[in-house]
């Protein structure tokens, strides 16, 4: 039985936020923390109080039952870092436990995501089968890659983001907005991977334009409805009922994305692209009057478009930027609160679930560890498998397809950390983020 390794570098402008374990062949962990005056300290924190808890447990022989209490280790580990941030002098609670700075009276902000892998063995004796287990909160992902006999790889995923685009997620938030429960609201904006960079920092006279509003998240939904309905007919293509629910299906599909494309927002986005790709041709021929013209119709057409958007109703409601809730800086699905609440303008997050961000905790967030396990015998057959959790500052820079090829190509973790960092740079410039992860052939 191997055991896990890993390696890191950080890269970020923060003396570096991540942060790894390997304990052996039993488990690993990737933390990667945010957040310029604390997320050091929540990932370095988290990471070193699970290591102890967690050897605590193996040396107790209660290992599999700490596996199964992890929902509710994670808020049990959250309140245990609010009570580390209290023991530095600058730092005082104001009526609700959240952090502020006793000398700028400003809230501290700080948290990290988390995600532990365990390979727990099997043990005759207790009738316990092997397994793999993952629980984390944030979107540090885990996968298991399977290479069979034919050099093909099956990828199944450990983990799924906790953010704007988790159905999930967005289901548990919308809910607690609407009855009241919570004072916050999600929202959406232009995502980093999903975008060619030149385009994503879209600035022209009043800002960016949100981009995951609901009609961009239903027509999603829709569109992974549709899909599971064609992969149930595939199994059974003579059942009508089957052929029933994909044709159903599609039909939502299609009337979602079409509200979604023709929504004044998506219109309003679109004339924006155009405008910077129109620019960015002026740019490589400034002289050209033609191209100036040209970028001249385009911004008045992006200005007409901007102010249809303006006055449609979705733009009170999800407009991020005409709130002030937070910093038009173009990417990331963030969970922000109204005017009205007095923590909605500290908060700028691309999760929705974290250890720390203890603001964020006041409109919506949650520290509750979601968990997933495979019992080894269940897997697909395979000649090779593997565990692999990394940070997104790796995640970010590939497709779940070219990850798996590279990190199953027998290079060593020393090579795999240098393609990782010199693709990050590559994508991202100066942008570029920390890199740590962990793996394990089993």
């Amino acid at each position: 039985m191997s055991e896990f390794t890993g390696a890191l570098q950080q890269k970020s402008s923060y003396n570096g936020q991540d942060h790894q374990r390997c304990g052996g062949k039993v488990w690993a962990l990737v933390n990667d923390g945010h957040g310029v005056e604390k997320g050091k300290l929540a990932a370095d924190f988290c990471a070193l109080t699970m290591e102890a808890d967690i050897s605590a447990a193996i040396e107790a022989d209660r290992l599999r039952e700490f596996v199964a209490n992890l929902p509710t280790y994670g808020p049990a580990l959250h309140e245990r870092l609010r009570e580390r941030f209290f023991t530095d002098a600058d730092i005082f609670a104001d009526e609700n436990g959240v952090p502020k700075s006793s000398y700028r009276r400003e809230l501290v902000r700080g948290g990290t995501t988390s995600t532990v892998v365990f390979h727990l063995e099997a043990d005759e004796d207790k009738k316990q089968e092997e397994k793999v287990v993952f629980g984390w909160v944030g979107d540090s992902g885990g996968k298991i890659f399977l290479e069979g006999e034919d050099g093909k790889i099956t990828i199944l995923d450990g983990t799924e983001d906790h953010g704007g685009s988790n159905r999930v997620e967005y289901a548990r938030l919308e809910t607690r907005r609407q009855t009241g429960a919570v004072t916050g609201q999600l929202c959406y904006d232009t995502s980093r991977a999903d975008h060619d960079w030149q385009y994503v920092r879209m600035y022209a006279e009043d800002g960016s334009l949100p981009f995951y509003t609901p009609k961009a998240i239903a027509a999603t939904f829709a569109r992974e409805d549709h899909g599971a309905a064609l992969a149930a007919l595939a199994k059974d293509p003579e059942n009508e009922a089957l052929k029933a629910s994909a044709q159903t299906c599609l039909e939502r599909a299609t009337a979602a994305q079409e509200a979604f494309l023709t929504s004044p927002q998506k219109v309003s986005y679109d004339k924006l692209v155009a405008y910077h790709a129109k620019n960015a041709e002026l740019q490589k021929n400034p002289a050209n009057a033609d191209l100036k013209a040209q970028l001249d119709a385009s911004l008045a057409a992006w200005r007409e478009a901007n102010q249809a958007y303006k006055a449609a109703p979705e733009y009170a409601a999800q407009s991020r930027i005409n709130k002030g809730t937070t910093k038009d800086d173009g990417y990331g699905g963030y969970l922000v609160g109204p005017d009205s609440n007095k923590y909605g303008k500290e908060v700028r997050l691309a999760v929705t679930r974290s250890f720390g961000d203890f603001a964020g905790h006041q409109v919506g967030l949650t520290a509750e560890m979601e968990v997933r396990e495979f019992l080894v015998k269940d897997l697909p057959v395979a000649r090779r498998r593997m565990v692999f959790v990394a940070s997104d500052g790796v995640h970010d820079c590939y497709t779940d397809e070219d990850l798996a090829k590279l990190v199953m190509s027998g290079k060593s973790n020393a090579e795999l950390l240098t393609e990782f960092v010199t693709k990050s740079r590559q994508l991202f410039g100066n942008q570029a983020d920390d890199i740590s992860f962990v793996l394990k052939f089993f």
